[in-house]
Parts: C-alpha cells; sequence; structure tokens
C-alpha cells in the first residue's frame, strides 16, 4: 500500500510538472501575439488644450479619450468640435468634426480623419483665444477631407485624402495634399487643381488661397470653360452661348470684393468659341458687370461675321455687305473693352481690321449690338483691294440698313471701271 501511495505521487508529480510547462508555453504564446492595448488614461466629456510656447495652439471637444501606456498618444472614436490657432493665438481654423482623432504630446501633432469637416477663417481681433468663431459661412472657405493633419511647432495644417474646399458656388478639388501655413493663412495646391461652379469649370497646375485677402494666384496650363448655357437676352445672344467657350493663360488672379468678383489673366491669353478667338497679353473680367478688357497686342480672329446681323433681321441685299459678312475678319488693336450689360465691343489703339477684299484702319470701333452698327473714330481709313479708298474722321455702318455714313474731313478715292468690267458696280 505505501508503494502503491509512492508511486501514484511521482504520477501526480510529473503531470503538475507538464501542466505547469504548458501554461508558461501558453502564456508566452499569448503575449507575442499582439500589443498591449490596456488603457491607462481615460478622458470623458472634455475641452481639451494645446499650447506651444506657452500660447494657445488648438482645442478640441471630445466626448471619450484614452491613452494607453505610452502616456504620449491619445485617441478618440469621435472630435465634436476643434479650433486651430495661429502664433498670436487668432483662430484660422474652426468647426473641425471627424470620426476619429490622434494627439501626438511627443511630437505636439493633432490629427482628426474619416469624414472630416473644417473651415478656413479669415482672421480678426475678436476670434483671439476664442472658443467660438463669429458666423462667417460667406467667406470662410469650408474643408471636406479624409485626413487633417496639424504640426503645431512648424504651425502648419495639412490636408489629404478626398479634399474639397468650398466657398459660396464653388469647389475646389485638389489632386494631392493641401498644405496650410497658419501664420501666413495661405493654403497650398501644388500638385493640380480642378475648380467647379454652376457655369465655369478651371483646372491648373497650381492654387494659392489668401484667406485674409479673400484672393487667389493660379499658375500653369490654366484653362477657364464657361460651360454652355440656353441663357442670354435675345436669340442672338442666346446662338453666342450655347456653345461653350475657352480661355487658355499661364497666371491669374482671383478676388471678390464689395463690386463682386474678379478675374486677371496674364501671358499667353487666348480665348476660344467656335469660329471665334481673341488672344492677348493680359485680361480682366468683372463678373458682375459683364465686362471684359484685354490688353496689349490684341488679335482678335472670326471665321465669318454672320453672327452682327439679328435673326429677325433681313439679309442684307448689298452684295458687298455679303462679301464682309461671310468673309474671314482679323482684328488688331491695343485694347479692347466687351459690355456684355450695353452690349458693346469697344476696340482702341491702332485699330486694323483686316479682310480678303479691304482694310479698315482707324483710332477706335466701337460695335453697338442693339443697332447692329460699327462706329470709326479718328484718322479713319478704308482700303479697298480694287484701290477704291476712304479717310475721314468718323465712319457709321449701320449693317441691317444697309448705310455707310462718313464726316468730317472725308477724302475718297475710286476707280472708274469701264463697263461690262467683272469688278464694275
Amino acid at each position: 500500500m505505501q508503494w502503491l501511495k509512492r508511486h501514484l505521487a511521482k504520477i501526480g508529480l510529473v503531470v503538475a510538472s507538464f501542466a505547469l510547462v504548458f501554461y508558461f508555453f501558453n502564456l508566452s504564446f499569448t503575449e507575442e501575439s499582439g500589443p498591449d492595448t490596456t488603457k491607462s488614461i481615460e478622458i470623458k466629456n472634455s475641452l481639451i488644450t494645446g499650447y506651444s510656447n506657452s500660447r494657445i495652439s488648438w482645442k478640441v471637444k471630445i466626448d471619450y479619450m484614452w491613452a494607453t501606456k505610452s502616456n504620449t498618444i491619445y485617441e478618440a472614436n469621435e472630435i465634436l468640435s476643434g479650433f486651430i490657432f495661429d502664433s498670436e493665438g487668432k483662430m484660422v481654423i474652426d468647426s473641425i468634426k471627424a470620426k476619429g482623432v490622434r494627439i501626438n504630446t511627443r511630437q505636439n501633432s493633432l490629427s482628426v480623419f474619416e469624414s472630416v469637416e473644417a473651415r478656413l477663417l479669415i482672421r480678426t481681433d475678436a476670434q483671439k483665444n476664442a472658443v467660438y468663431a463669429s458666423d462667417a459661412s460667406e467667406e470662410s472657405v469650408k474643408i471636406k477631407s479624409g485626413e487633417l493633419r496639424y504640426v503645431s511647432d512648424k504651425k502648419r495644417t495639412y490636408l489629404r485624402d478626398d479634399v474639397q474646399l468650398r466657398k459660396s458656388n464653388y469647389v475646389i478639388y485638389p489632386k494631392q495634399e493641401v498644405e496650410i501655413d497658419n501664420d501666413l493663412n495661405i493654403a497650398y495646391i501644388t500638385e493640380g487643381f480642378t475648380m467647379r461652379s454652376p457655369e465655369y469649370l478651371v483646372t491648373g497646375n497650381s492654387l494659392t488661397i489668401f484667406i485674409d485677402g479673400d484672393y487667389s494666384e493660379m499658375t500653369g496650363k490654366l484653362v477657364f470653360e464657361r460651360k454652355a448655357s440656353s441663357e442670354g437676352s435675345d436669340k442672338r445672344e442666346k446662338n453666342l452661348r450655347k456653345n461653350p467657350a475657352f480661355l487658355f493663360a499661364d497666371s491669374a488672379l482671383f478676388r471678390e470684393d464689395e463690386s463682386g468678383k474678379v478675374l486677371e489673366v496674364s501671358h499667353n491669353i487666348k480665348i476660344e468659341q467656335e469660329g471665334r478667338t481673341v488672344e492677348a497679353d493680359r485680361g480682366i473680367y468683372y463678373q458682375s458687370e459683364n465686362k471684359f478688357i484685354a490688353e496689349e497686342n490684341v488679335v482678335i480672329t472670326l471665321e465669318n461675321l454672320d453672327w452682327m446681323i439679328k435673326e429677325s433681321a433681313k439679309k442684307p441685299k448689298n452684295n458687298e455687305i455679303n462679301s464682309s459678312l461671310r468673309s474671314r475678319t482679323v482684328i488688331q488693336c491695343n485694347k479692347l473693352i466687351y459690355d456684355g450689360k450695353e452690349r458693346t465691343m469697344t476696340l482702341i489703339g491702332d485699330v486694323k481690321v483686316k479682310q480678303e477684299n479691304q482694310v479698315i484702319q482707324c483710332d477706335k470701333l466701337v460695335f453697338l449690338d442693339e443697332t447692329s452698327e460699327v462706329h470709326c473714330y479718328g484718322n479713319v481709313r478704308v482700303k479697298r483691294k480694287n484701290e477704291d479708298s476712304l479717310s475721314c474722321s468718323m465712319l457709321i455702318i449701320n449693317i441691317e440698313k444697309e448705310q455707310f455714313i462718313a464726316k468730317d474731313q472725308v477724302y475718297s478715292e475710286f476707280i472708274i471701271k469701264k463697263r461690262g468690267d467683272q469688278d464694275a458696280n
């Protein structure tokens, strides 16, 4: 009996030893299968503030946040609201919302991600150290992105993944990252962009948004497309707008002020619409006034002038007028002013109108859309291919009425043709 007890005790000792070894192996395997995610700190329903050089840098309002054993990284599943400040304590970004938050105290950075929303603000003194910014929905730039990362030491904010910047009725879609200098309050897009509005589509290589100044600079292979439209004050304007128009330039400045939206373009300007082109060194468009001005080395090329006749008007009987309307026309001048409200086009400075059969030169030319009249002023000279010529101080051409009126210092030369000549009238 004693022998049996000793034998059973040995067996129990062996089993216990195997169980102990299995426990240690199992424990080792479990610890190596993943990191320790045990929370060391929990923060609930709080407004957390970050500082840089003893100045307020950012604030976030969260419902629940935690830290792991590192105590340098804090995370949250949602940010209820957030704010970013410049070095002077003025708010530059507000209304930050997102599904995830990560605060790295070692790198002094704030990252929010998933369904990010925020606003870029025009700075005011009232925003200094404020918790909430005043409502400026028309002036602010609304942000949507997949990630927003703020680096406090550099005073930089970076937007990544499906970024959208919206202001009033247009939206900017950067192809890559957006970098924001929070002290200068300037946003940089350097890898290409697309801008969309109900009327226009714009593409280019780079875009710089001066948020405080409420203007933007664009450079590199710019294309502005005015979409086709059925709008217009009459049938002639509707016909002109039914086809899209394109403006090409190397650089542009877009601003908004009390008078409305203004676009300035320069370097290799070219406007194209079916059958029409305008080239110049620089130009400016005032949207509220529907006025466009082109200056320096202006060249206008028109495949024909049929658009100058209203649909309701009868076709001219005069063969010379009909020939001019069908002819390709190249116009050179120093300055072009198109006034959409007044429905006039004015050409100024060394004006030269070239057609196959004639050349018209003057100091100033005005086309009146309402009456289909062309007015030429100052040193007017008309030279026809058949060597007929006319010079005067003022020439009025009414296309619909087929009238030519020359005034002041009129001088003309005509070649008298023999009856039966091909060119005889």
